[in-house]
């Protein structure tokens, strides 16, 4: 119900839950008959003044009018003091009833004006006493209806179901805020046993609202306040309220007016308004130290939103900032994000105090509240560019933010549909031609590999080197025959036979001058099959065509069983200098760092042999890889067995294993000033996913995502609540950082290397005793 002489604006909000319910209907004036004075009467009485007009309209009020005892063998009624108010106009009224009960008024005003009117006790059906009738004054008729306060702490207290501290709201049907205040008033509430009523709080233009009143037999008590103090008054605000449990809206409540007269002076609606408002009660129970205010509230986090709705608020699409935030056990308020968002519930009183800012834009927005446990929610009010706003705070966990946006399948990196075809060669005689260092390898078989290292072959065919087979190093020194091959015969301690060496040279088919040394190495009934290439030629002006940058996913397969072998995927930064030469550091999946040279050939390609795991026999990895353009793929491929002997010390994996892997490379280039190194990243907040895969993350999908901002600087932002740091080396394409969540009591460590060929970040990540996959995409 609206009256005021204004237009109200009902906004509908598109979140129902944002909503503050109201009862349908006010509680009626209770029926009253005239009743003669008896001593019974005597107490105080407080209530409002109406227009006789339209019997509605508040204009005034009677407070604290006190009806004492006649002296002893008086025939008339009690005397009344109290003080009036009405149309900004104040005066002490004095009197006496008569035995039946009435009291008439009759006070000229130093200015020729007069008070008159009548009063007349009288008693509800319920047996509670009342005072009403007519009064006039200046040309202003009003009616009066004041109730008593019949209690005391000693003889009759106030019922205990209203005695206590009561959060108040008046929420606001104008959420537009331009014609009038937009925001909800709010304040603390607190009842007597003596049946004193004290209000504390603002109205919703942020006017401090100050008042106190009596309860009623009935239950019900009248506010009236005149604001903006000066001369002649500017405004008004009150109400009866009356209590009447309505179950999940309130405990008490009324309809209140609120007026303010235009004044061209104030920054804050000068036109003025008139305003009616439902005010709600809600019992306000303080709950244990690490608890919160609102039950509802769960331990997830984010676990509530924080709105803030209208006026002119600098957003594109509506006028509504909505943030997701954590209504923590300490009743903090915080909000995760780009912005400041920080408050406080009292949990003596429940009101909120707090602020919100963008340093982005500098906009800067304090805002006030209170608690309302009856509805499960919080809500207050705001003040920006001359305008008021509604706050209102509701728990759940359902609210959209980018942290709870479905990413989506985990984009996998990709691979080379065919492995690359071996080169042509063909056996050829010896020359000198074919002088140089050779390094290749021994192809696993099992659990067993090894390589040839640094084979210097002279122009004459002579050639020193090392063999290595199942972790132990051979110097091995043998001569190339003229036809180009040789045998070796190498004692192998605990084997049964010696282990047979045997190598031919190869010239590459049509390419002539560039050679390769192929063959097997034998021991009882194994072969491995032996390739070594030739190590470039120094040169000042032949540049390798390799030469640059690169990044190395070694990937695991969807099928990798995580309990027996790393599910991640290993990663490496590269190196080719202009010789050809290959250095870098390498990650593998369980979390083992190496190192590792070699040469590319004039062919490009390039083996990899080395131990692992401290000891000559923890393990190894062998393979090759060969450079080669696939598009939108990788600029070189290849695969990398990998196996790890069984320790039973080891902290994973102590089973050991032994798998094949394949790798995938990308050409890397330094992003230039201002500039991501990834390419494809927006501009945007929150435009990228951090994403984990594997056991032991504490999740039921065993997936864990978090949305992050990757900057023009090259720096990675999340806001929490968890901790994500994420350090992005531009220089080699490398990305390391840590994890942790003492909700789960996960503490992660995790790395990866930018594929810009792929637009993505493959890595792994690992704890004590779990790997895992990582990924970071666009």
């Amino acid at each position: 119900r609206y009256t005021g002489s204004t237009t109200a604006t009902l906004v509908l909000d598109h979140r129902g839950d944002r909503s503050i319910k109201e009862p349908e209907d006010e509680v009626p004036l209770p029926t009253a008959t005239d009743t003669p004075w008896t001593n019974a009467a005597t107490g105080i009485y407080d209530g409002l003044l109406r227009s006789t007009t339209d019997d509605h309209t508040l204009l005034g009020a009677i407070e604290r009018l006190v009806l004492s005892a006649p002296k002893a063998g008086s025939t008339l009624g009690g005397s009344a003091t109290g003080k009036l108010r009405l149309n900004g106009r104040s005066l002490i009224l004095r009197g006496t009833l008569d035995a039946s009960g009435l009291w008439t008024l009759n006070y000229p005003q130093k200015d020729g004006t007069t008070v008159a009117g009548t009063l007349q006790l009288q008693r509800t059906t319920a047996g509670h006493e009342v005072f009403s009738g007519t009064l006039s004054w200046n040309g202003t008729s009003v009616r009066a209806s004041l109730t008593r306060c019949p209690f005391n702490t000693k003889t009759n207290p106030a019922p205990a179901t209203r005695v206590g501290r009561f959060s108040v709201l008046i929420p606001s049907p104008n959420a537009s805020g331009l014609d009038a205040p937009g925001g909800d008033g709010w304040g603390s509430l607190t009842i007597s046993t003596a049946g004193i009523v004290k209000l504390a709080g603002k109205l919703a233009d942020g006017t401090p609202l100050t008042e106190s009143a009596f309860l009623s037999a009935s239950g019900d008590f009248c506010l009236f306040t005149e604001l903006y103090r000066s001369l002649p008054v500017k405004g008004q605000f009150g109400g009866r309220l009356t209590f009447e449990d309505q179950p999940g809206i309130s405990d008490f409540h009324g309809m209140m007016q609120w007026l303010k007269r235009p004044d061209t002076l104030d920054l804050l609606y000068p036109a003025g308004f008139t305003t009616e408002r439902c005010a709600l009660g809600s019992r306000f129970t303080t709950t244990p130290v690490g608890t919160r205010l609102l039950s509802t509230l769960t331990n997830a986090d984010p676990n509530a939103s924080l709105s803030l709705l209208g006026p002119n608020l600098p957003t594109t699409t509506s006028q509504e900032i909505e943030r997701v935030i954590s209504w923590q056990k300490t009743n903090a308020l915080r909000h995760f994000g780009p912005e400041s968002l920080t408050a406080t519930a009292s949990r003596t009183t429940g009101l909120i105090s707090g602020r919100y800012r963008d340093p982005a834009t500098g906009l800067l927005i304090p805002f006030q509240g209170v608690t309302f446990q009856k509805q499960g929610l919080a809500a207050g009010q705001f003040l920006f560019a001359n305008r008021s706003g509604a706050l209102r705070i509701q728990p759940g966990t359902h609210f959209p933010h980018p942290g709870n946006v479905d990413p989506g399948i985990p984009p996998r990196t990709s691979a080379p549909v065919t492995p690359a075809p071996p080169p042509a060669f063909v056996q050829t005689a010896f020359t000198a031609a074919a002088a140089g260092t050779y390094n290749g390898t021994l192809d696993p078989i099992g659990n067993v590999a090894g390589a040839l290292e640094n084979l210097r072959v002279t122009s004459t065919g002579a050639f020193t080197g090392t063999l290595w087979y199942q972790g132990l190093r051979y110097a091995i020194a043998g001569s190339l025959d003229s036809a180009g091959r040789t045998t070796l015969s190498i004692t192998i301690p605990g084997a049964t036979s010696p282990l047979l060496l045997t190598l031919a040279l190869h010239e590459l088919t049509g390419s002539p001058g560039q050679y390769e040394l192929l063959g097997s190495a034998s021991i009882g009934s194994a072969s491995h099959p032996v390739t070594a290439q030739q190590q470039p030629p120094p040169s000042t002006t032949n540049r390798s065509p390799q030469e640059g940058k690169y990044t190395l996913a070694v990937l695991a397969p969807d099928t990798a069983n995580p309990a027996t072998e790393p599910s991640g995927d290993g990663y490496a930064t590269l190196r080719v200098s202009s010789t050809g030469l290959a250095t870098g550091a390498l990650v593998l999946a369980d979390g083992t760092p190496t190192t590792f040279s070699g040469y590319v050939s004039e062919d490009g390609r390039w083996t990899l042999h080395r131990t692992l795991y401290g000891t000559p026999t923890g393990g190894y990895l062998t393979g090759l890889l060969t450079f080669r353009s696939t598009g939108g793929i990788s600029q070189l491929d290849g695969t990398w067995t990998w196996s790890k002997k069984a320790n039973t010390k080891a902290t994973r994996y102590p089973g050991g294993f032994t798998v094949t892997r394949t790798v995938v490379g990308s050409a890397y280039t330094s992003p230039p000033p201002g500039a991501r190194a990834l390419a494809s990243l927006t501009n945007n907040l929150y435009n990228a996913w951090w994403r984990l895969e594997g056991p032991g993350l504490g999740t039921t999908t065993n997936t864990l995502d978090r949305p992050v901002t990757w900057t023009t600087s090259n720096t990675v932002l999340y806001y929490g609540p968890d901790t994500l740091s994420i350090k992005i080396n531009t220089d080699t394409g490398l990305v390391t950082g840590t994890y942790t969540d003492l909700t789960r009591n996960l503490s992660i460590k995790f790395g990866a290397v930018i594929l810009q060929s792929q637009q993505l970040a493959p890595g792994h990540w690992t704890t004590s005793n779990a790997t895992g996959r990582l990924t970071l995409h666009p």
